[in-house]
């Protein structure tokens, strides 16, 4: 993108505002929808995010070109997108099925298995030349195939909990 890496940061605290802001006025209007509802806001939510994350991959492929602004937006517009059905049904799951004694342990061992993958990741992303936009194709590569790996097993799962 050309910026530096002060700038590189401050769209990434960018993203966490737009995470931030999902999760302080939309959970617990999420909680408080039917299941049927669920699925769609997931869906809609994930789409957007797989979206973002796609729009990306193609800027860093030589398929799209965007400006720094324009991936900013993209970059706000995915955590505004990700927090609710990253943070929100998997909590829900957990106090449902674990209750007041077993939610601990039913959300710890989803962090467990998060933070793990995620050490291997963050492992990868920190050896790539960070100032090559080529580099980044695999890196946006994963985060789209995940992403839309969680569009569909998410809403699924969401959909046959009830």
């Amino acid at each position: 993108y050309g910026t530096s890496q002060a700038q590189g940061s401050q769209v990434g605290s960018i993203f966490a505002v737009g995470c931030l802001l999902s999760v302080s006025t939309g959970s617990k209007l999420y909680a408080s929808l039917p299941k049927g509802r669920r699925v769609q806001v997931v869906g809609a939510l994930m789409g957007l995010s797989t979206i973002c994350s796609a729009t990306q991959l193609a800027h860093v492929s030589g398929a799209l070109f965007l400006t720094p602004t324009m991936s900013t937006i993209s970059m706000f517009l995915w955590g505004l997108s990700f927090a609710i059905p990253f943070y929100i049904p998997p909590s829900l799951y957990a106090l449902e099925y674990g209750g007041k004694d077993g939610s601990a342990t039913i959300a710890d061992a989803f962090d467990f298995g998060g933070f793990l993958l995620l050490a291997f990741f963050n492992g990868y992303v920190a050896s790539i030349k960070h100032d090559v936009t080529a580099a980044w194709t695999t890196t946006f590569t994963i985060l789209t195939a995940c992403s839309a790996t969680s569009l569909v097993s998410l809403a699924l799962a969401i959909a046959m909990e009830q």
